[in-house]
């Protein structure tokens, strides 16, 4: 299997605090990845070892099968910080053309189509921008790079509703036109589920899950029935979570059930049905992943 971009056992602290502790992770070419987690978890923080911008304590980074030396900034990368900071004397323009030369596939007739969807005049300044036009600016850096590796960190905080869905819209049109590896970094998860091809949840500095989405989605599942039979029919090493209501109980489930089990399941009145993604997200965070997803 070829992997565009491999962690190995990075591990970083701060003041003797522990922000991410042996993250592994392998991304394949040409697929579009979501990072998610709390405030805290050490999301950024592992972005900005792999973007170049931090050094990791212990572990390593490789491109294509190339070790990546620390702190350097890869041209394979296009890395989006949540709060980007670009020369505030700068027009937008000329933010652009700074940028360009440091990638290689950097696309000017995507840059200045961008431009033109997100409203943004070429000659305005960076400074008299306002917050949301400022991420707009970086949004439409990261598309027109074209990357290999795109990443971006809550790219659409600030914006309002149909700023978000253009974005989201220019982003999958452009992946369709010439696919990348892109990492998403979000706690907006119901907005870019239909995006997202495989999820990575980090917590308390380590990685609780690593998932296609479709494995995924295939595996959580609510019950809704009898207490009684329920706790006689599931195992509890899969429960992320459970409210009991009268004799009634709702069991949100992280296990994949065989047609037959669904069947049993049926008969003895139990209504079964598939989490989204997002509430799946907040009580497997919750149950601490399931007890470190089982391990």
């Amino acid at each position: 299997m070829e992997f565009t971009l491999e962690c190995t056992n990075i591990s970083k602290s701060y003041r003797n605090q522990t922000v991410l502790n042996q993250v592994s992770l392998r991304l394949e070419p040409n697929r579009i990845y979501g990072l998610l987690g709390k405030n805290g978890a050490g999301k950024s923080t592992l972005l900005n070892i792999i973007g170049g911008h931090i050094f990791a304590d212990s572990g390593e980074i490789y491109i294509n099968g190339q070790l990546v030396i620390p702190g350097q900034l890869h041209h394979a990368i296009s890395y989006l910080r949540e709060s980007p900071s670009y020369f505030r004397g700068a027009s937008i323009h000329e933010i652009l053309r700074i940028a360009a030369p440091f990638h290689q596939s950097w696309d000017w007739s995507i840059a200045n189509k961008l431009l033109e969807v997100f409203q943004l005049k070429p000659d305005a300044k960076y400074s008299k921008l306002s917050q949301g036009m400022k991420k707009m600016v970086g949004i439409t850096l990261s598309i027109a790079s074209r990357a290999p590796i795109t990443i971006v960190d809550e790219p659409v905080n600030g914006l309002d509703v149909m700023m978000r869905e253009r974005y989201y819209n220019q982003l999958l049109e452009d992946y369709h036109t010439f696919p990348r590896t892109i990492v998403i970094s979000t706690h907006l998860i119901d907005e870019v589920s239909n995006l997202l091809e495989h999820i990575m949840i980090l917590d308390k500095g380590k990685l609780m899950l690593n998932e296609n989405v479709e494995d995924l989605k295939n595996k959580t599942y609510i019950l809704y029935g009898n207490a009684t039979v329920l706790d006689q029919m599931i195992d509890p090493r899969y429960i992320i979570h459970t409210e009991k209501l009268g004799n009634k109980q709702l069991v949100m489930l992280y296990q994949q059930f065989t047609d037959e089990k669904k069947r049993e399941l049926s008969s003895l009145g139990i209504e079964i049905d598939h989490s989204s993604l997002h509430r799946f997200f907040a009580h497997f965070l919750e149950g601490r992943g399931l007890v470190e997803y089982n391990h």
